[in-house]
């Protein structure tokens, strides 16, 4: 499938940004498609940046000198306002590159007096008044890129504009491409269905399409939920991962402790996932590899127990005739079985087991 993205339903890039970025990469993975932007939207598109900056630098301005005529002196330079927007740009073509988004070239339109007929006769997406008929050669030239890909083997093309007064003309659920237009691209061999925003392009065709797996994936890679899920795995280490037995016997700080087992766990410094495998639509069981410390217990021989430092050795416990009983931090890696639920564009944790601890080296 090929998805063309216009200018309206970019939003100057920030649609293509967090979540939504993460979602088409997934789906790009998980799918035959292609992602595309018009030559002429990218053009607009640059435009409108600059054009924000501009507005944007204006109103900076007027509040810096605000700030001097109070005698606060911020701490900002000298600010050039075509570096800015030409930083703006760049990240754009940034973000395109990013989600390999091509560009399609200008069309061929056939010549001016196919331009004009077309202008002339009000055919969409013109719509002009007959003051003013030439309204709408962007989206023609838009319109004539999106014909332009029936020659490409692959008839099923999802145009994402919020453009409706040109593309779009209202059904019972919403809107749909116009009728004009439907009738246009099936004689060129096209099915192009509309999507009104990048938003509902993902819950009509990304999101139910995705694998649970892959859903989670894409929402893990965002920080928010990242960090959600650490304090997750901290907050439940003791409950969920106590009595796992790490060792039944280990060398540490010089002696020899048995039994050692885990009580409970603190904040996770490093989060990595290793992999997430799918139990039904809406469960997943990720292999999750965290860095933390844990609070550990363990039992120690009493005459091994003159082996270790005084600070350990004055904190156990006398559990028998031959052994003290002990508890202490140890920093380790560990590999968690982690049940997660995923509705909407939320992951829930549900459960976790461990795999297996690494201690390291105090």
């Amino acid at each position: 499938m090929h998805v063309v993205f216009d200018s309206s339903a970019l939003r100057l890039g920030r649609a293509l940004s967090g979540i939504n970025a993460q979602y088409l990469a997934a789906y790009s993975e998980h799918e035959t498609t292609q992602f595309h932007v018009p030559e002429v939207v990218v053009l607009e598109t640059e435009t409108l940046i600059r054009e924000h900056v501009a507005a944007e630098y204006k109103k900076v301005v007027k509040s810096l000198d605000e700030f001097r005529r109070l005698g606060v002196a911020l701490p900002f330079g000298d600010m050039d306002q075509d570096k800015l927007a030409e930083a703006a740009v760049t990240e754009l073509h940034r973000t395109l590159n990013g989600l390999q988004i091509g560009r399609l070239s200008l069309p061929e339109t056939g010549g001016h007096q196919k331009v004009l007929e077309r202008l002339q006769t009000g055919r969409r997406p013109f719509r002009g008044t007959p003051g003013q008929r030439d309204v709408g050669y962007r989206d023609y030239l838009v319109w004539e890129t999106i014909l332009g890909l029936a020659h490409s083997g692959d008839s099923k093309v999802a145009f994402v504009t919020a453009n409706i007064k040109d593309f779009a003309e209202e059904d019972p659920v919403g809107w749909r491409l116009h009728s004009e237009l439907v009738a246009e691209s099936r004689d060129k061999g096209l099915d192009v269905d509309l999507y009104t925003s990048i938003e509902r392009f993902l819950s009509d065709v990304v999101k139910p399409s995705l694998p649970a797996a892959a859903r989670v994936g894409a929402l893990l890679s965002m920080p928010q939920q990242e960090q959600r899920l650490r304090q997750w795995i901290a907050d439940h280490m003791g409950e969920e991962g106590y009595g796992h037995v790490i060792e039944d016997v280990m060398e540490w700080k010089g002696g020899r402790i048995e039994d050692v087992t885990v009580v409970g766990g603190y904040e996770v410094d490093d989060l990595s996932i290793e992999d997430v495998s799918e139990l039904d639509s809406a469960t997943v069981v990720a292999d999750v590899r965290a860095q933390m410390d844990l609070l550990v217990d363990y039992y120690v021989f009493k005459a091994d127990a003159f082996l270790l430092e005084y600070e350990d050795f004055r904190g156990l416990s006398d559990w028998n005739e031959h052994y003290y009983w002990g508890e202490t931090d140890m920093y380790a890696s560990v590999e968690l079985e982690v049940t997660l639920s995923v509705a909407e564009d939320k992951v829930e944790p549900q459960s976790l087991s461990i795999s297996a601890v690494t201690i390291h080296e105090p």
